[in-house]
C-alpha cells in the first residue's frame, strides 16, 4: 500500500492514561527539537516508532512511550554544537560528553526532561540522567559494493556485538542464545567490556569522518557508533516532506511505506494484537520522580537512594 496516498488512519484506545502524559512530555521535546532544526536548517525526520505513529495514527502509537529521530551525521554533529545552549532550560542533551555516567552506547545522543526520572533498563549508572527522553541516531554513509560494503558492514557489526556483551544481564532462560548472554553477564566486568565498547567508539570515528566523504555508490544506515543494523536506499529518504504528528508538522522521509518496510516487514499496517500493545518503560516516570524526591531509588524500592545528578547548564 502507498502510504503517500492513503488517508487511512487505525484508531487504537490507549489504555494507559499514564502514557499519554509521556507522550504529551516527548510531544514538547520534539517541537523543541525541531524548532532548533528548522532555525539552523538542521535535517532530520522521524523514524521507528514515530514514524509508524505518524503514518498509522497521525501521531503517536497509542501505547508507545518514546520518540525516534535521526539525522545525517553532518547534521546532528551540528545539532549536538548549538542545541545545549537552545534548548528549554528544563532539557538536557545527554551523550558521553555532556554526561560521563551515560553508559547507553547503542544510542548516542538523548534530550531528556530533567523534571522526571524513567527507568532504563540497559543502563545502571547512577550518575547518568534518567528523564524522559527523545533518542537521536546519526545516519551515516555505507559503501555499497565489493570489498568495501563487507569492511562498512563488519564494522558496524563488531560494535553491535560488543553493545549487546556490555548491556547483557542474567536472566532466567534456556537455548544457546540465553546461555551466550548469561555468560556474558558474568564475565563482561572480567574482559572490562565497558572500556572495549568505549574505545571501539572512539576509534570509529575515523571510518565515520571517512565515510561523510562518499559522494556515490553508498547506502544510508544507522549509525556506525549505534547498536541497530538497518539500511536504506538514499532515493526512499530524500527529499524529505512533511508529515502530520499529533497537533505539528514535522519532517518524514520521502517513501514512509519502503522504509517501514525496514523495520517492520509488508504489514505495518496492521495492529498488533491487543495483548501486545503494551507500553515498554512507562511507570509515569513523573511519579517515580516524586519517589526520587522522597528519597526511594524507584529501580528497587529502597529507601536512601541519592538522587541523578543534575549538571548545570553551560552559559
Amino acid at each position: 500500500m502507498d502510504v503517500n496516498e492513503s488517508d487511512r488512519v487505525l484508531v487504537a484506545e490507549c489504555q494507559f492514561p499514564e502514557v499519554r502524559e509521556v507522550q504529551l512530555a516527548l510531544l514538547r521535546i520534539l517541537k523543541n527539537v525541531d524548532a532548533i532544526c528548522r532555525r539552523h536548517a538542521i535535517l532530520y525526520w522521524l523514524d521507528g516508532g514515530t514514524l509508524l505513529g505518524a503514518v498509522r495514527h497521525k501521531g503517536f502509537i497509542p501505547w508507545d512511550d518514546d520518540v525516534d529521530i535521526v539525522m545525517p551525521r553532518e547534521d546532528y554533529e551540528r545539532f549536538v554544537e548549538v542545541a545545549q545552549s537552545e534548548l528549554q532550560p528544563d532539557l538536557f542533551l545527554q551523550t558521553r560528553l555532556t554526561d560521563p555516567g551515560y553508559a547507553i552506547y547503542q544510542v548516542p545522543c538523548k534530550i531528556r526532561e530533567l523534571a522526571s526520572v524513567e527507568l532504563e533498563a540497559l543502563s545502571d549508572e547512577e550518575g547518568a540522567e534518567w528523564g524522559i527522553y527523545l533518542d537521536i541516531i546519526p545516519i551515516d554513509k555505507y559503501r555499497k559494493f565489493g570489498f568495501g560494503r563487507f569492511v562498512d558492514y563488519s564494522a558496524k557489526y563488531l560494535y553491535r556485538r560488543l553493545c549487546g556483551i556490555n548491556a547483557s544481564k542474567r536472566a532466567d532462560g534456556k537455548g544457546i542464545r540465553q546461555r551466550l548472554n548469561n555468560f556474558f553477564a558474568r564475565v563482561k566486568h572480567l574482559i572490562f567490556s565497558d572500556i572495549l565498547v568505549e574505545a571501539y567508539r572512539k576509534k570509529l570515528q575515523g571510518k565515520i569522518n571517512r565515510s561523510k566523504r562518499l559522494e556515490s555508490g553508498y547506502r544510508l544506515g544507522y549509525a556506525f557508533d549505534s547498536l541497530w543494523m538497518r539500511f536504506f536506499d538514499p532515493k526512499d529518504i530524500f527529499p524529505l516532506r512533511e508529515m502530520l504528528f499529533e497537533d505539528g508538522s514535522f519532517p518524514a522521509p520521502a517513501n514512509c511505506a519502503a522504509v517501514l518496510r525496514v523495520f517492520y516487514g509488508s504489514n505495518y499496517m496492521t495492529l498488533p494484537e491487543e495483548s501486545q500493545r503494551l507500553p515498554r518503560k512507562v511507570k509515569l516516570a513523573r511519579d517515580i520522580a516524586l519517589l526520587r524526591e522522597a528519597g526511594v531509588d524507584p529501580r528497587t524500592g529502597q529507601s536512601g537512594a541519592n538522587r541523578p545528578r543534575r549538571r548545570k547548564r553551560s552559559a
